[in-house]
């Protein structure tokens, strides 16, 4: 299901996976978004406010439970009979993430809801497949939301290709239908919000006219796809060599060429921090992680806008106290900044770390090299769900970018300003709706990783001076200090 924003996708889906499990008793559903804790601030308040109300018999039998908290609603036990067949149980609607796999691929369902499509790869979507096979139904289906994305995006792909039945199973399979094809799909317009379309009137209504006016004001691939609902790709992309398919990867994962523990979990030779300051624009702290063959990989990422310095200053020493990180590089232009996360992390560490915060290297052009060139010989990859914090609620509202991977697609060349005018090499930094705070994080990381090597010494020794283990080079024994005699 796709189209614009402000269409009521995400209404429709969730008032029909409401009907299903009220016309038949004892079915399962999932809904699950790319990260779970995202539910909570918007799709379970549509479902618990405007398909169910308060006090509705589902939320009754569900628990006293928060939207932050829940994982299920359950349904009252009910029976039915639908085309000569008797269903009768409790249907329950199941939610998770792709970030908690183990709860999301451990059970069946005769249902799959994605909400916010264009956040997962299709690797998560075929993953989905294998788990809509409960079977209560006599079809299965999945179904997902989406607003466009990059006309090479997997789904609009994917909805673009034919449907091909496997020879083998042409004799028990229908015929495909003409035109049919891998997904289908099924538009939306802003019409079809009776919040912003009133029919009989055949007008917008107030609420209405303020948000079509607000998308009209909007630029670029941006307006294309939140206003007309068009699968485009930003001209003049700067790192046009990076693609979400293969520079996306999970941290817990298997079957891949990346080094991992015994647990499936990416490892790392050494951390680092970088960061770029913003208030009004968005403050942006991301730690990156460097494997032993010199490839960098963002791991987490804390995005926020209007935050001041202490809140700054909390996040710094929350990360060093998570990820062993051995420098920060930070945006040149707040020296203050710089001192007081050195003040901060010597506090916290009870000693005095120096200059573990140091001014990042601002050259822009040979930055923005780097990382295209990171991208193209596949050295640099970001890990999926790495946000911390949840999303920025600022840039969620204008319908902004709030993580990395967001800004990338839209971080663009400046056009000259008539046809006739040559303008001059630089990216775009701010437009009326964004600007490419987390890309500066990027370059100050690749300038960083890939012109320093931070590994470990393997053996690290801490001898005291005038020991016997400083002079033996060895520490089996501990004679004590060395005694002149």
């Amino acid at each position: 299901m796709e189209g614009p924003a402000g269409t009521g996708k995400s209404r429709a889906l969730l008032q029909y996976a409401h009907w299903a499990c009220r016309t038949y008793p004892g079915i399962r559903v999932l809904f699950v978004r790319q990260v779970k804790a995202d539910f909570g601030q918007s799709i379970l308040v549509t479902f618990e406010d405007k398909v169910l109300y308060p006090g509705h018999p589902v939320l009754r039998s569900s628990g006293d439970v928060s939207r932050k908290n829940r994982d299920n609603y359950l349904y009252p036990y009910d029976k039915a009979v639908v085309d000569g067949k008797t269903y009768e149980g409790q249907s329950e609607i199941v939610i998770s993430g792709l970030d908690r796999p183990e709860r999301t691929f451990s059970m069946e369902y005769c249902k799959v809801c994605v909400f916010e499509g264009h956040e997962i790869s299709e690797e998560s979507w075929e993953k989905l497949i294998r788990v809509n096979r409960n079977h209560v139904l006599p079809w299965q289906s999945m179904i997902m939301d989406t607003n466009p994305a990059a006309k090479t995006h997997w789904a609009n792909v994917r909805a673009s290709e034919p449907y091909v039945i496997p020879r083998e199973l042409k004799d028990v399979l229908p015929p495909a239908r003409p035109g049919q094809t891998r997904m289908t799909r099924l538009k939306s317009v802003h019409k079809d919000n009776p919040f912003l379309w009133d029919n009989e009137k055949e007008q917008w209504t107030r609420e209405g006219a303020d948000y079509m006016g607000k998308l009209h004001n909007m630029s670029g691939h941006i307006k294309d796809r939140m206003l007309r609902g068009l699968w485009v790709t930003a001209e003049g992309q700067i790192w046009e060599t990076f693609n979400p398919d293969w520079h996306m990867v999970d941290l817990v994962g298997e079957g891949d060429e990346f080094h991992r523990d015994e647990n499936g979990k990416l490892k790392f030779n050494w951390y680092f921090a970088s960061v770029d300051w913003g208030f009004r624009h968005a403050g942006v702290f991301g730690v990156f992680g460097v494997d032993e063959e010199d490839r960098l990989f963002r791991v987490a990422e804390w995005y926020r806008c209007e935050m001041g310095s202490e809140w700054w200053a909390d996040v710094c020493v929350r990360a060093t106290d998570e990820f062993p990180i051995q420098t920060i590089v930070a945006d040149p232009s707040r020296p203050d900044m710089i001192a007081l996360f050195n003040q901060k992390i010597s506090s916290n560490c009870g000693r005095d770390v120096g200059n573990m915060c140091t001014r990042a290297d601002n050259d822009l052009m040979s930055g923005l090299d780097l990382v295209r060139e990171g991208f193209k010989a596949n050295k640099l990859f970001l890990v999926r769900n790495a946000t911390r914090g949840g999303k920025c609620p600022i840039r969620k509202e204008k319908k902004s970018p709030t993580a990395l991977e967001e800004e990338i697609e839209s971080y663009v060349w400046k056009k000259p300003l008539t046809e006739r005018s040559a303008a001059k090499e630089e990216p775009v930094n701010e437009t009326q709706h964004m600007s490419f705070d987390a890309c500066d994080t990027l370059r100050y990381a690749c300038k960083r990783a890939f012109l320093t090597d931070l590994t470990p010494s393997p053996h690290v020794e801490t001898f005291g001076v005038n020991t016997w283990g400083s002079i033996l080079r060895h520490d089996d024994v501990d004679f004590g200090p060395v005694v002149s005699m």
